[in-house]
């Protein structure tokens, strides 16, 4: 597999902070700040990973965010992904279940999500953030996770809230908290979150080492859509240490 990601160009323009406005009010009148000026209004999908970021020794939180695995688990990853994303869905479907099977259920890796929706070129991923967040709230993220990814392509035809509804416990509970906005104050907090890792694109990968107060040390960054053998490397050089 290629290292694909989608990306945010960096290039400045006077419609850019238009755009980053229309951006914080749908997700809760925070992103605009916490992108620091990289501007949202032009994006290029490229074949080609853009640099890892320079991460190593940052702290991260899991605190209040989805995650799979063990709380005892030593090595964590934190994906910062896009519903919406093609490359994305292409890792969630055909990579990241090969690494849960020998890494997550194992009990020595724990997988922590997080949003990072690129709103210009995915009209439908702050929504999609949205009902997986309020999915969450019912202890059903992983399964909107798998239901929206698994059916991208029917996201041209069908709302978010669509697809997932049949993984809900309360369907009506499910589509009140997104009207109500209800999510989207978790979703501007990822997105504050990858601004100040210096992240731009999906999916995004920060693995690191669980600390004693939970928190995770980032000891390296994986930029774009691995093959699980390119992943599982690095996870097994942090496993060893």
């Amino acid at each position: 597999m290629s290292h694909e990601s989608e990306t945010s160009n960096q290039a400045k323009s006077p419609s850019s902070l238009a755009q980053t406005i229309i951006l914080a009010a749908v997700i809760g009148g925070v992103a605009a700040a916490v992108w620091f000026g990289v501007p949202l209004n032009t994006a290029t999908t490229s074949a080609s990973a853009p640099p890892a970021v320079n991460v190593k020794g940052m702290t991260a939180s899991i605190a209040g965010i989805p995650v799979k695995g063990s709380s005892s688990a030593k090595v964590v990853v934190i994906e910062f992904s896009d519903f919406q994303c093609p490359f994305c869905a292409r890792f969630a479907t055909e990579v990241q279940p090969e690494l849960v099977a020998k890494y997550v259920d194992a009990g020595t890796v724990a997988w922590a999500f997080r949003h990072l929706p690129l709103a210009e070129i995915h009209p439908q991923a702050v929504n999609a953030a949205e009902v997986a967040e309020c999915a969450a709230r019912q202890g059903r993220f992983w399964e909107a996770h798998d239901a929206l990814f698994q059916q991208q392509q029917a996201l041209a035809t069908k709302t978010p809230l669509g697809l997932v509804t049949p993984t809900l416990v309360d369907a009506a509970a499910g589509s009140a908290c997104v009207d109500r906005g209800q999510a989207r104050e978790r979703i501007a907090d990822d997105v504050k979150e990858a601004g100040r890792l210096g992240l731009r694109s999906t999916p995004a990968f920060m693995l690191g080492i669980r600390q004693p107060d939970g928190a995770v040390r980032i000891e390296t960054s994986i930029p774009g859509a691995r093959s699980a053998a390119e992943i599982g490397r690095a996870l097994d050089s942090l496993l060893a240490q």
